[in-house]
């Protein structure tokens, strides 16, 4: 059932780039054909999965939700889900509250949309060094978030908001919200970012790539741990030679903007990552945490269910177009999306935090989503991500302000949120260096 789905993925993305490549009636009266053909292959995985194996089909293949449900099963006091669908000539939003609904539209082309998200994106993950199109980032504020505040805030009774969680579409599970700037710049100001008021500002923003996953996992308690952390650094010394020989070309898409991997590096390297495992096991009493060669699949697989906290401070790679195909690495190999759905992870808080996305003109959101739905199906609660990479030591502080402020009691999103204020001083107020880690899944 696993080739199945994993043939009916990249199938469904090959059609839909020879669509927007542009083509005849009659290729197009085919194509239309094959993707009705391929939606009912797809219900009939669906249906055996269900049959086989209810648990993961629940998370892989989850049932839409009745408003109720939303409102009774996933939110809790003072929080609000927002809900976005892509139409071709419209922006369509959702804004759901404990005892209310606020639908909007937008009429905005699909692709002209996409275009704007796609190059806020580009130039955060060229990193801080790369000027922050802060006119962009206002335009989208406008179009995305703006016309629905007024609605958040009734949805929300008018009081201080806990968490809003977005359930993105398309190209927009890429798009960090809180690097949305909200407010229009100084006519004068370009290039300068210190006090910019970003919508991290206003929300503490949760994601989830359904609203129906979010249910599933919301409703899971928390396990029993005999530990706090486990935590995994494989490539945390450039010299180690126990590390994993890799692809080139795997390497090229991991690494960073204007720093491609060339043939003699072929064992990559966080060298910061020791100091990031340093500073976060500062925050937690019972530690397990293990360093270049010692990063195993073995250490994961025995030790993850038994801890709290599981941090992979390692590369990972999110694949548009082949989801299952997404992994991140540690010091024997890969650890494959597909694999992670077998595995015994069942952590109150996955962290991977040097992750990256090839973002293609067909990225629909399905690696982000599977990638979730692998470790939520493995039992963890919540997972952080980042989207792109970001600097190793402003990543390693944040990180461990984050685990901080967690142990200080706050729940998820607001720890995030607050590390994320914290990070932005002096130099670090591009949010390439700040708004890459988002949160999925329970609060």
């Amino acid at each position: 059932m696993r080739e199945a789905e994993r043939s009916l993925l990249s199938r469904g993305a090959r059609l839909r780039a020879e669509w927007q490549s542009g083509m005849g009636s009659l290729r197009q009266r085919l194509m239309i054909e094959q993707q009705k053909e391929t939606n009912t292959q797809w219900k009939l995985l669906a249906q055996r999965v269900q049959l086989a194996h209810p648990e993961y089909a629940e998370l892989k293949f989850p049932a839409p939700l009745r408003l109720q449900q939303v409102q009774n099963e996933i939110l809790q006091d003072n929080e609000v889900l927002l809900e976005f669908f892509l139409g071709e000539r419209a922006l369509y939003s959702f804004v759901i509250g404990r005892k209310n609904l606020y639908p909007f539209l937008v009429r905005i082309d699909r692709e002209k949309l996409t275009a704007k998200v796609a190059q806020l994106i580009t130039s955060l993950n060229g990193g801080a060094t790369s000027p922050f199109d802060q006119a962009l980032a206002y335009q989208l504020y406008q179009i995305l978030i703006q016309p629905l505040e007024t609605r958040i805030a009734a949805a929300n009774q008018q009081q201080e908001l806990a968490a809003l969680i977005i359930v993105p579409d398309g190209i927009l599970h890429y798009l960090p919200f809180d690097a949305l700037v909200a407010q229009a710049p100084a006519a004068n100001g370009a290039g300068r970012l210190a006090g910019t008021a970003f919508l991290l500002d206003r929300y503490p923003l949760t994601y989830s790539p359904t609203a129906a996953l979010l249910r599933n996992v919301s409703k899971r308690a928390p396990a029993g741990y005999s530990g706090d952390l486990l935590a995994l650094a494989p490539f945390a010394s450039a010299s180690n030679n126990g590390v994993a020989r890799v692809p080139v070309s795997y390497l090229d898409d991991l690494a960073p903007a204007g720093k491609p991997v060339v043939p003699a590096a072929r064992a990559p390297a966080l060298p910061y990552s020791a100091q990031e495992i340093k500073l976060i096991s500062a925050h937690s009493k019972n530690v397990r945490a293990k360093l270049n060669a010692e990063a195993t699949r073995e250490q994961l697989q025995h030790y993850a269910g038994g801890h709290r906290f599981l941090h992979l401070a390692t590369f990972g790679y999110l694949d548009p177009q082949e989801p299952l195909q997404s992994a991140f690495l540690l010091s024997d190999g890969f650890v494959r999306v597909a694999e992670i759905y077998n595995m015994n992870l069942k952590a109150e808080l996955a962290v991977l935090s040097a992750s990256t996305t090839k973002l293609e003109d067909t990225s629909s959101g399905q690696d982000l989503s599977g990638l979730a739905s692998a470790f939520f199906h493995a039992g963890t609660r919540s997972l952080v991500i980042s989207l792109w990479r970001s600097e190793e030591r402003t990543a390693a502080e944040l990180l461990a302000q984050f685990y901080a402020n967690l142990n200080r009691g706050m729940n998820k999103a607001a720890a995030l949120r607050a590390a994320k204020r914290a990070t932005r001083t002096g130099t670090s107020d591009h949010p390439a260096r700040w708004a890459p880690f988002v949160l999925l899944g329970a609060r």
